[in-house]
């Protein structure tokens, strides 16, 4: 006799990243800010994120805009660096314990947690994860 998988509710308690941006406050570029206007976001799905043509097969939303499976954790842009680039600092952004939010699993318990940019500067980001870290909570 086999066992019926049922999916498992769980909740997104945390999720730190640290990054490294090259990108400092306050600039001006093409479509929006080099800084101000690329989002950083993170959600979960029992999905896997995969890219559709030119959008996610996930709601992430829009530029400032969280969606039904992502949230607005920051942007990229660094206190202090200069407009013009070149010289890398990092940047942490976090999903808080009152950002939470319920995820529910794949039958088999699996869950898809990302993290990334969106961005509305329409030239090129560079961005260099140093670290991430999730906390789930049995919901």
């Amino acid at each position: 006799m086999s066992a019926v998988l049922q999916p498992l509710l769980k909740r997104v308690k945390t999720v730190e990243s640290t990054f490294w941006s090259e990108v400092g406050n306050v600039c001006f570029g093409i479509g929006g800010s080099p800084g101000e206007s690329v989002y950083m976001k993170t959600g979960a799905t029992e999905l896997e994120p995969k890219q559709a043509d030119y959008y996610m097969n996930i709601d992430i939303g829009s530029q400032s805009q969280g969606g039904n499976n992502a949230l607005v954790i920051g942007n990229i842009a660094v206190e202090g660096l200069s407009c013009d680039g070149g010289k890398f600092e990092a940047k942490e952004v976090v999903l808080t314990a009152e950002q939470s939010f319920e995820i529910i699993t794949s039958p088999q318990g699996k869950v898809w947690v990302f993290i990334g940019s969106d961005s509305g500067y329409e030239g090129l980001t560079h961005l260099y994860y140093e670290s991430i870290t999730v906390t789930f909570d049995p919901a």
